[in-house]
């Protein structure tokens, strides 16, 4: 009788401690990495966007998502939330603004096996600078693309009178462009409209505004201001871009170009045949005392937030 007390006594300190580890083995299970993909996708660049940052913040980048294990258990959430800290304050690094060079070297953290510096070159003083950006990646240009290059006997075909000029933009992040005169012959053509095209990467992230034969004398360069017989044969779009701060990060790869915007042209009643010359005049180029008739693009003040401000002059044309 004893033995059989005995035996049921283990059997159910078996049944006891296997129920014990069942419980316990049914309350583990993975953390929740969740947060930590989230910050991942809204703090640090996308694959495309990386493309303008510096190979030492590249580098960064990578040791830091290396240092990410993703395979703890529930029982360590909170390292798990630690890396959400760190990969927030991985963010805010690459996204900082210097404006000289005492904050170099800048520095990361985390914990106490993982530590970077990085001694930042710098340009002009006083100028807000991304420190993490491969400023000689950003490069800019410019293109007009026509679906036609000769204007038509008049009334010859019907349906054969219009013109779509394509203005193509290759850009770098965070870039503002002011004043792009766009000139046109317009003893042959007339302008039907300008028009966002909605459907490409850089639109989606730009804002533009087009001005037809701008009243403001002071759009015309010193050398056409005065000369009466320019100006009666070439008309001028001026067309602003600026960055639309509802879609960041404001960036595209400059891979071909991007086409931004159509400009529509009809031909004018009694226009004789030839070529329909719309073009972008290197004669309008920056002036510091007068942006009226500048054309520019440049990288935008990342605080500068609606009216965008120019810090740094990449391109002139």
């Amino acid at each position: 009788m004893k033995m059989g007390k005995r035996t049921l006594s283990i059997a159910l300190a078996l049944i006891m401690a296997i129920g014990m580890f069942v419980v316990s083995s049914s309350a583990a299970g993975p953390a929740d990495y969740s947060a930590v993909e989230n910050a991942i996708l809204t703090e640090l660049p996308s694959a495309t966007d990386r493309y303008f940052y510096t190979d030492e913040a590249m580098t960064l980048i990578d040791d830091t998502i290396g240092l990410i294990d993703l395979n703890l258990q529930s029982e360590s959430q909170s390292v798990v939330d630690g890396y959400v800290t760190m990969i927030e304050d991985l963010g805010a690094l690459l996204n900082k603004t210097v404006t000289d060079a005492s904050q170099s070297p800048l520095q990361f953290a985390y914990g106490t096996s993982f530590s970077f510096a990085y001694v930042y070159p710098y340009g002009t003083s006083g100028l807000a600078f991304y420190p993490l950006r491969d400023e000689q990646k950003a490069v800019n240009t410019l293109a007009l693309d026509a679906d036609k290059t000769a204007v038509p006997l008049v009334h010859r075909i019907d349906g054969d009178q219009t013109f779509t000029v394509t203005l193509s933009l290759g850009s770098n992040a965070l870039i503002c462009a002011g004043n792009i005169p766009v000139l046109f012959d317009k003893t042959k053509l007339e302008v039907v409209s300008v028009d966002n095209l909605n459907s490409t990467v850089l639109s989606n992230k730009y804002d533009f505004d087009a001005t037809q034969d701008p009243v403001n004398l002071d759009f015309w360069p010193v050398i056409y201001r005065n000369d009466t017989a320019f100006k009666a044969q070439w008309g001028g779009i001026t067309i602003n871009i600026t960055p639309s701060y509802d879609s960041a990060p404001f960036s595209v790869v400059p891979t071909g170009q991007e086409d931004v915007l159509n400009i529509n042209f009809k031909v004018k009643a009694g226009a004789t045949a030839g070529d329909a010359v719309v073009y972008i005049d290197p004669n309008f180029g920056r002036d510091a005392f007068n942006r009226t008739n500048s054309l520019y693009i440049g990288r935008a003040k990342a605080d500068a937030g609606p009216g965008v401000v120019q810090y740094d002059e990449l391109a002139t044309y």
